[in-house]
């Protein structure tokens, strides 16, 4: 299964734009202090857990069809 590739939080910019036009994507560990990652977090969920997760996603992904994309996922739209 693919696993997607961690950086510290000191990496620069470039650093996670390199993994992610390798990969698509990246975790940068400790980004976000956890208070801060909380609110995030409650602020969003309502919205996620109404989505439908029946909502299918059209573009294209490198690497669509393995196991580290979603063939279906849900996406909330309009969260500001």
């Amino acid at each position: 299964m693919p696993t997607l590739r961690h950086l510290p939080a000191t990496a620069t910019p470039g650093d996670a734009l390199a993994v992610i036009a390798e990969d698509c994507a990246c975790i940068v560990d400790g980004l976000m202090a956890p208070g801060v990652l909380e609110c995030v977090t409650a602020e969003i969920m309502p919205y996620v857990e109404v989505t439908p997760p029946e909502t299918l996603f059209s573009g294209e992904v490198k690497g669509w069809g393995d196991d580290l994309y979603a063939r279906v996922s849900g996406r909330s739209a309009g969260l500001n």
